[in-house]
């Protein structure tokens, strides 16, 4: 956990725990709000009420550190709340053990989002809580926002938006998006321990040494989500990058051995991904999905990625006839049409397959303008300096087009960055605590931990003049791709898309 600290003017045995906050809402009837206890002391309520951001449907992401100690007793309460004036709409409550540097309460693989009606408007809530290593402070946030099932509906039945096209969007996009669960943890275990030794730095192998951090520790280094599908589509995601694939030795990809793959680790089964679209778009009948199937990323040592045939076979079987889907090569293709058009072609569900085409793959699909640096998106556990670079300039080189479409990844890699951060001499006395949250913690999955960080920055950027100028001069799709998808990437998505139509 970070580093939980003796406060100087306070008792001898007083704690304290800081945490970094992120929040937003999109509108003016609930904002987020937290109350940090200081048991034995004061209390301190951060509430952060809707501030427009001059861009319709968007509000503004606002940042704050909050004090979690103790006096007396070893737990403070940390509560999350979505507030109506002073009603609290919605709660989620976590107690602090100050004295064994613990988190109390819903753990990160079940901080799910929430959906609910308050009077007779619908919302969605999206929080997460995380332990991070020492040095830095644990994190938290909490966005809130309207109900984003119908975006797409919403949008070209609103007046001036009926010609809305393809190209005119900016879609929320899901990274590593079937990785909400790890489906077979024996197999990810096993083929941990075949890495360990050679693809992992010996400070490192605590991961497969160890067998009570196991699990815990694939789950905090590789969950990139923690909503199933069918839940990603309600908060408003449109894109999915899904990376299917089947244990090497098997002779075919089918229902049974086919998961999104983060490397050698077994996520989602694909056919119930397939089963969440067809079951979303069959009660939503105004959205499209777009599905990006790539092999990047899955350690070919142990799994194959699924062949088209196959991956045709497994559409077939899930997405519903009336829903239909097409392959292609380049969404660019479809700039031009309308959403609705697109809508009531019947084919709503809209797959590129493949890896790019290239000098050795010259059947791939078409170039994809991509932010993602891999020097970059690892360089750092808390510096947003080079992936909001990376961002910047991927959109400025939109203009020149050349790409069927535009990929703006506002993650970190932070499971990337944590090895050559903890592997540096100077910090070599925190491998120990490191070892201890990301392999034993419920609460230590160091993806999430640098969410907020990284979405203090990133969202207000998309707001910026420079982007809203680039966005505009952009003339091509734009996906804006995060972990644990959440509202707060929704309503920019639909805001942008908007302002694109308008200017």
């Amino acid at each position: 956990m970070g580093a939980a600290v003796f406060l100087l003017a306070a008792p001898a045995d007083a704690k304290s725990l800081d945490f970094d906050l992120t929040a937003y809402t999109d509108n003016q009837t609930l904002h987020p709000s937290f109350y940090c206890e200081q048991t034995g002391g004061s209390n301190t309520t951060l509430s952060y009420p809707y501030k427009p951001s001059g861009i319709e449907f968007m509000g503004t992401t606002e940042s704050g550190t909050c004090d979690v100690s103790t006096y007396v007793e070893p737990h403070s309460a940390f509560n999350f709340h979505a507030m109506a004036g002073s009603t609290s709409a919605r709660e989620v409550s976590y107690q602090i053990n100050l004295y064994n540097d613990e988190i109390e309460g819903t753990r990160i693989t079940q901080q799910a989002a929430q959906f609910f009606t308050y009077g007779n408007a619908s919302y969605v809530l999206n929080y997460g809580i995380t332990d991070l290593p020492m040095p830095f402070n644990d994190t938290a946030y909490l966005y809130i926002g309207n109900d984003q099932s119908d975006w797409m509906a919403e949008l070209t039945g609103s007046s001036g938006y009926a010609g809305i096209t393809f190209g005119d969007l900016v879609l929320p996009a899901a990274h590593d998006a079937g990785m909400f669960q790890i489906s077979d943890s024996s197999a990810a275990t096993s083929n941990l321990k075949g890495v360990c030794g050679t693809n992992v730095p010996a400070e490192f192998n605590f991961l497969c040494q160890e067998a009570e951090y196991g699990t815990t520790a694939l789950q905090n280094a590789s969950l990139t989500q923690k909503d199933v599908i069918y839940d990603q589509l309600r908060i408003g995601t449109r894109y999915f990058d899904i990376r299917p694939g089947y244990p090497i030795g098997d002779a075919k990809a089918n229902d049974t051995n086919t998961t999104h793959i983060h490397n050698f680790i077994p996520g989602a089964p694909l056919a119930g991904m397939l089963d969440d679209v067809s079951r979303f778009l069959g009660e939503h009948t105004g959205e499209i999905v777009v599905l990006r199937i790539q092999s990047n990323g899955i350690d070919h040592g142990y799994y194959q990625f699924i062949s088209s045939t196959d991956l045709t076979a497994a559409l077939d079987r899930h997405i519903a006839t009336g829903i239909g889907y097409r392959l292609v090569d380049d969404l660019s293709t479809l700039s031009a049409q309308t959403l609705k058009s697109i809508v009531g072609a019947g084919k709503r569900v809209i797959v590129v397959y493949g890896a790019e085409k290239s000098s050795t793959n010259p059947t791939g699909v078409a170039n994809i303008n991509d932010s993602y640096n891999d020097n970059d998106y690892q360089a750092s556990i808390s510096n947003t300096g080079p992936v909001n670079g990376d961002v910047a300039t991927t959109l400025q080189a939109c203009s020149g087009g050349g790409a069927q479409y535009t990929l703006l990844q506002l993650q970190n890699t932070a499971s990337g960055a944590l090895v050559p951060f903890y592997t540096q001499i100077q910090y070599s006395p925190l491998i120990l605590d490191a070892a201890e949250v990301v392999g034993n913690s419920d609460f230590g999955n160091i993806l999430q931990g640098t969410k907020p960080w990284f979405d203090a920055v990133n969202y207000p950027w998309l707001q910026s003049s420079d982007a809203l100028a680039g966005l505009v001069a952009c003339h091509m799709p734009v996906m804006i791709q995060n972990d644990f998808v959440d509202v707060a990437l929704s309503s920019h998505a639909i805001g942008l898309s908007k302002y694109r139509h308008d200017n």
